[in-house]
């Protein structure tokens, strides 16, 4: 089965790791997302996208292995428009909020601090809404 992820674009650096940390979960981030599931972005075309600005600022290491992996996910059909519904962002204060997600994505990764505002304890990976049908896992262990 193939996932579909929506990316929170305020995660995808994680600023609050060391340098080698934030370069290894990103390719984890990348093989995940880009390479076994499809990317759904907001927008009409993924460079109106906020996870497009969101990879152009991110330092040139990171950037580069975005870069690849959104590429070949686009090359595959693997990166998508989510539709109208949603505006791109997950930073959000309550579940309800991520609602609009259900039919447009299986996994939500939010950043750390969203995880914390959506009442993940320290040992939760995920949890799931909707009766499973959408997964909000935190980006640091996705």
């Amino acid at each position: 089965m193939i996932l579909r992820f929506a990316l929170d674009p305020k995660g995808i650096g994680f600023q609050h790791l060391q340098p080698h940390l934030r370069i290894a979960l990103t390719r984890k981030t990348i093989r995940y997302c880009c390479e076994l599931g499809i990317v759904v972005h907001s927008g009409k075309t993924f460079e109106a996208s906020p996870l497009f600005a969101a990879v152009n600022a991110l330092p040139q290491s990171l950037k580069t292995l975005w870069y690849h992996g959104l590429a070949a996910a686009r090359k595959n059909k693997l990166l998508l428009p989510a539709g109208a519904d949603w505006d791109g962002e997950l930073d959000v204060e309550s579940i309800e909020q991520l609602q609009v997600l259900v039919n447009v994505a299986d996994v939500a990764c939010v950043d750390e601090s969203v995880s914390k505002r959506l009442g993940f304890k320290d040992e939760d990976l995920s949890i799931s809404i909707e009766n499973d049908l959408l997964e909000i896992c935190r980006l640091a262990g996705c």
